[in-house]
């Protein structure tokens, strides 16, 4: 796969800034990006030339016209180039295809279990052959692939360079690799919240709970690191001091609703206690019923005191809460809204700009942030 990463990667730091300028704030006339960038029309005509050029920027229409020859509006080429971003989980596997604005063309998902990177890096290769076969996508020239890890696959015995390297062995093009959660932190602060915050943290709380944080760009962490929420110390009312997971984890959370139920607490949940899982309890909270609505708020007492502690140490103003405790249960999220509004003057929100898909898509703006970086 022929890939241009390079050539937006060796554009001139003008060059760089005008590009940025474009695929954030949208069209503009040469007057308004001059006006933006402080820099005089002369200067702005030679180094928006090789832009044009390259066809990464384009005559976009007519602007209005305040008195006189109405201006020429350029904006970025949203027709000649594709990202690819793609989100690897325990389960799933999600593969976008964006343009330069990380609008998205198409999405493909597929199962998959613990696959080595081989085989793995071959699934995706043929799934992504087929979208390009099926929209016609060798038309136009593709920019970059981000491939972002999520869940064990952060603690897999291969390392994200590794990753990296495999997958452009096999692909054929420039691949960046990241976390999960860091890939979602970027999403959210450059696209959700569009830089209007110093900081932003991503939060996804699942089988395990992960948060990823950026501030203008991702916060490089090792792979151990965006761990470290879920071990942070909390007290429990002086009843007790253990790691947030030791609260929150869906495995308490099951077994303390099993204890309660035996200990002779009624509920509505109609199955037997060695097939109720968290989803289960999550609705049933919703739904009112008042042992689950207890254990789940539990959760997330102890999850939002630890969220406080660390927006307090990182400084942290804008977070973004997903996850499938996000998704199956509105109670936990009111309750850490409630907690969290009280404590903390940060601007929260759920599911992210991109919702389900905001790993993947945050895949595909790490490969234009980079670039742009470098």
């Amino acid at each position: 796969m022929k890939c241009y990463y390079e050539l937006f990667s060796n554009l001139n730091y003008d060059a760089k800034r005008i590009f940025n300028l474009l695929q954030k704030k949208g069209a503009m006339t040469k007057s308004e990006i001059s006006t933006l960038t402080n820099v005089k029309l002369t200067t702005l005509n030679r180094i928006m030339s090789p832009l044009e050029k390259e066809r990464i920027i384009v005559k976009y229409c007519i602007g209005t016209s305040t008195g006189g020859r109405k201006p020429i509006m350029y904006n970025i080429n949203l027709c000649n180039f594709y990202i690819i971003g793609i989100n690897v989980t325990d389960i799933y596997t999600e593969i976008v295809f964006t343009n330069l604005k990380l609008e998205i063309l198409e999405k493909r998902k597929f199962d998959i279990k613990n696959e080595n990177p081989y085989k793995l890096s071959s699934q995706i290769f043929d799934e992504i052959n087929k979208v390009v076969c099926e929209l016609r996508l060798d038309l136009l020239e593709l920019f970059g692939v981000g491939v972002a890890f999520s869940g064990s696959y952060c603690d897999a015995e291969y390392t994200l360079d590794e990753y990296k390297n495999i997958f452009e062995e096999k692909l054929g093009c420039t691949v960046l690799t990241q976390e999960g959660v860091n890939a979602g932190a970027l999403a959210e602060y450059f696209y959700g919240f569009k830089g209007d915050f110093e900081s932003t943290a991503y939060f996804d709380y699942g089988e395990r709970i992960m948060v990823g944080s950026c501030k203008g760009k991702v916060l490089k962490m090792s792979t151990n690191l965006q761990n470290t929420f879920e071990n942070i110390i909390v007290n429990n009312n002086g009843l007790s001091t253990k790691c947030i997971k030791d609260y929150c984890s869906f495995d308490h959370i099951v077994s303390k609703f099993v204890s309660e139920v035996n200990n002779g607490k009624n509920t509505i949940i109609n199955k037997s206690l060695e097939k109720i899982n968290y989803k289960d309890i999550c609705l049933a909270a919703d739904k009112g019923d008042m042992l689950s609505k207890k254990i789940i708020e539990k959760a997330a007492i102890i999850f939002s005191m630890g969220l406080i502690n660390y927006a307090n140490i990182l400084n942290i103003k804008s977070i973004t809460l997903s996850g499938s405790m996000i998704f199956y249960s509105e109670f936990f999220y009111k309750t850490c809204e409630e907690i969290i509004s009280k404590r903390l003057k940060v601007v929260l929100k759920k599911y992210g700009h991109f919702k389900e898909d905001t790993i993947a898509v945050g895949s595909a703006a790490f490969v234009v942030e980079r670039c742009l970086e470098s």
